[in-house]
């Protein structure tokens, strides 16, 4: 084992860096849709947490507040894709 190796094996183990892991766009697109999906689900949690007085209202719209913010963030991203995708679909070749 040489030194270069040596090197990028530490910084592989600092930053939790898998060689073999490979990050596709489908995967990085479910990832941030269950995510979605689990801030969608912690909403409806809390919001029975609320009502049987488990926790404060404060809690409940933070959490309500964060969940909205990531949902529009979807949607943005899902509307700059379609978009995208015609734009490719009518260029000229």
């Amino acid at each position: 084992m040489n030194i270069s190796e040596i090197h990028r094996n530490n910084l592989l183990n600092t930053f939790h860096v898998s060689r073999r892991t490979e990050t596709t766009f489908s995967n990085y697109l479910s990832d941030a849709l269950g995510k979605l999906n689990d801030s969608q689900n912690a909403v409806a949690v809390q919001q029975e947490q609320f009502i049987n007085g488990e926790i404060e209202a404060h809690q409940l719209m933070a959490t309500v507040s964060e969940s909205e913010l990531a949902l529009k963030l979807a949607t943005s991203v899902a509307s700059k894709l379609v978009t995208g995708i015609q734009e490719l679909t009518n260029m000229q070749i």
